[in-house]
């Protein structure tokens, strides 16, 4: 048997086992997802230690944020690293190098998205000489495997 009281009062039913409602939980992933970008920001924006190029700084504070998001997970900690190493390929030019080294001439600072132009080229020479004796294989002169590879 169910004998599981209720008061009523004035047509509202309460139970002693209701759940109560919190805000503060529905808050948390917000702050914790903020909290290492904005330590990253806020520390790249303090002058650098005497000693210290500005572009270590600026690679330390990509680093605290990270380890921010590590301690605190608003994600999977692989996701964190993850994000953390495109930030730093996408800004390497201003964090791994200093200015005098991106001045040099000659100096070529690698580049996070490689032009397509060059990946072509780069399969070309890589895969295109073994191809090449495919397409002979074939019965196809050396110019027209060359345009197939070029074109496909």
């Amino acid at each position: 048997m169910n004998t599981q009281a209720s008061t009523t009062t004035g047509g509202d039913a309460t139970r002693a086992d209701a759940p109560k409602l919190t805000t503060t939980k529905s808050f948390a992933p917000a702050w914790k997802a903020i909290a290492p970008i904005a330590v990253a920001v806020v520390l790249a924006l303090l002058p650098a230690p005497s000693g210290l190029p500005h572009h270590a700084w600026y690679f330390f504070s990509i680093f605290a944020g990270v380890i921010v998001g590590l301690v605190l997970e608003p994600l999977p900690g692989a996701a964190i690293a993850i994000i953390g190493i495109t930030v730093i390929a996408v800004l390497a030019p201003f964090v791994l190098f200093s200015p005098q080294q991106l001045a040099a001439p000659g100096f070529r600072a690698p580049s996070a998205l490689p032009s397509p132009g060059r990946f072509r080229d780069t399969a070309t020479r890589q895969y295109g000489s073994s191809l090449a004796r495919s397409f002979s294989r074939l019965g196809m002169s050396e110019l027209d495997s060359v345009n197939a590879l070029r074109f496909s």
